[in-house]
């Protein structure tokens, strides 16, 4: 889904105009490419009897490569946004969902544990992340800690409290 989802931001992003059926052509060709690549990666780290749990991590690797990605293409061309999440969230949702469903309809099973363990995974490296999106929380914290201390948050700046630790994370 990160290469598919790639591929459409960047049609949507750097090619003007009415995407008619470009965009999910994009789209499926950046799939393509993601599990090829996520193969050509579990393939070079080795064979053996942990050879479904390299192809396993390979892609995910490869899926957080490609969703950072798409993030910075973005972030690059914020003007697109609207567009770009219209497509993305509704139709490569939708495809993995369905993509999801198949599989699990042919008898594919993944054991619990490994499931856990990948959302524990993708759980800490998050962690480790600065937030992306809005920032509104920490203005509010900002907005509430200068009323509780007495300053006007109207007529107040981060600047003005340079070594308050909750103001100084507003971001301007």
């Amino acid at each position: 889904a990160s290469g598919a989802g790639l591929a459409a931001t960047l049609r949507i992003a750097l090619l003007p105009g009415d995407p008619g059926l470009t965009v999910p052509l994009a789209a499926f060709v950046g799939a393509l490419g993601g599990v090829a690549l996520a193969y050509l990666l579990g393939n070079a780290a080795g064979q053996g009897a942990s050879h479904s749990a390299t192809l396993m991590l390979a892609g995910i690797a490869v899926s957080s490569f490609l969703g950072a990605m798409q993030t910075f293409v973005l972030q690059y061309r914020s003007e697109e946004l609207q567009r770009i999440y219209a497509w993305v969230l509704g139709g490569v949702g939708a495809a993995g969902l369905a993509l999801c469903l198949t599989a699990l309809r042919r008898g594919w099973r993944v054991p619990a544990s490994r499931l856990v363990g990948a959302g524990l995974l993708v759980a800490a490296a998050f962690a480790f992340l600065p937030p992306v999106g809005s920032t509104d929380h920490l203005n509010y914290a900002a907005y509430g800690r200068m009323a509780a201390t007495g300053h006007d948050p109207y007529a107040t700046r981060a600047s003005d409290l340079p070594h308050d630790p909750v103001i100084n994370a507003v971001q301007e």
